[in-house]
């Protein structure tokens, strides 16, 4: 199978993994079974299986929680999409950015979000 990439949208850059998965809720046991199962390659984005409440179509697009660490511990968090799969990273991208216009156009962000793709790997665990 040829590499295939997912696109994400970041959540932001965090001094410690701890941080990261607090601001999305994350905490206690499975904060640390996330953590413990990270294997801190810089720029090697690790992708866990999520659901979002209240989202019906969250089945399709394939939620996923990434943590991509970065240097001095620190962590970047993004809300990935396995579903959007894209044979190249631009064209990962390019999806995702077709699944936002609608509501930048409509005036629904203070900050249009920020998008980027990853590589595809099985994610680690299911959330």
């Amino acid at each position: 199978m040829n590499e295939k990439f997912y696109p994400a949208v970041h959540m932001g850059n965090f001094d410690t993994p701890h941080s990261a998965l607090h601001s999305v809720g994350v905490t206690g046991q499975i904060a640390e079974l996330f953590i413990t199962d990270m294997d801190y390659a810089i720029g090697e984005p690790v992708a866990y299986q999520v659901s979002i409440k209240g989202e019906e179509e969250s089945a399709a697009i394939q939620p996923m929680l990434v943590l991509l660490p970065l240097e001095h511990n620190r962590v970047g968090l993004y809300l990935g999409f396995f579903g959007l799969l894209a044979d190249s990273r631009d064209a990962a991208i390019m999806l995702a950015a077709h699944g936002i216009v609608e509501v930048a156009l409509s005036g629904g962000f203070d900050t249009p979000p920020t998008l980027d793709a990853f590589p595809w790997k099985e994610p680690r665990s299911v959330m």
